[in-house]
């Protein structure tokens, strides 16, 4: 584990996180619509992804939120009819009445994460002055993704502003046979 204060907190998230292969877990009230679009590419790429952020509207924040609500809808053809071949992305979020949502969680793979005052936003990884605690230890950052479980399924029917969960139902499952599999190079993961 390490620290870090000052400008550039982005240093130590934006590429750990946006490389991440198989799930990258994120928390933070405020998402800029650049990163937005980048955790959809991050998806489309096949990573499953979860994320938490709030309804407060500033910024481009208004167009953060439709990006993330459009990208999990269905795709259309030229009839208005869901195409055939779609699937639901590997994609799951949820969008928290702004007073109730302060955290800042950023997970990548079960290996790295970072956690702190930094928001998902130009500002808040470059120009702001914030404070991190960087994790690069399974063990950990294990620790870390039980806390977001428990954010995730923490907030209130009344608290939740919009959803879309059913896709990822078994990330968890994941996560937890993956962090076995770091406890125990024996492990065989069950395949249902």
């Amino acid at each position: 584990m390490e620290t870090y204060a000052g400008r550039g907190a982005g240093a130590h998230i934006e590429k750990q996180l946006f490389s991440s292969k198989d799930y990258a877990l994120i928390c933070s009230p405020w998402i800029s619509s650049e990163f937005a679009k980048r955790i959809i590419q991050m998806v489309e790429r096949g990573t499953s992804c979860r994320v938490i952020t709030s309804d407060k509207i500033a910024g481009d924040s208004e167009k953060t939120l439709e990006l993330l609500k459009n990208f999990t809808k269905p795709k259309k053809d030229y009839l208005g009819r869901t195409k055939k071949d779609w699937n639901p992305p590997p994609f799951d979020y949820k969008i928290i009445a702004e007073k109730f949502v302060h955290a800042k969680i950023y997970i990548s793979d079960g290996k790295y994460a970072v956690t702190g005052s930094a928001n998902l936003t130009q500002y808040g990884l470059w120009k702001n002055i914030e404070h991190i605690t960087i994790i690069n230890n399974s063990k950990d950052v294990g620790k870390l993704e039980d806390d977001f479980d428990h954010l995730w399924s923490y907030y209130e029917r009344k608290e939740i502003v919009d959803e879309s969960t059913s896709v990822l139902k078994g990330l968890w499952k994941k996560i937890k046979a993956y962090r076995k599999a770091q406890d125990d190079p024996n492990y065989e993961k069950d395949d249902d």
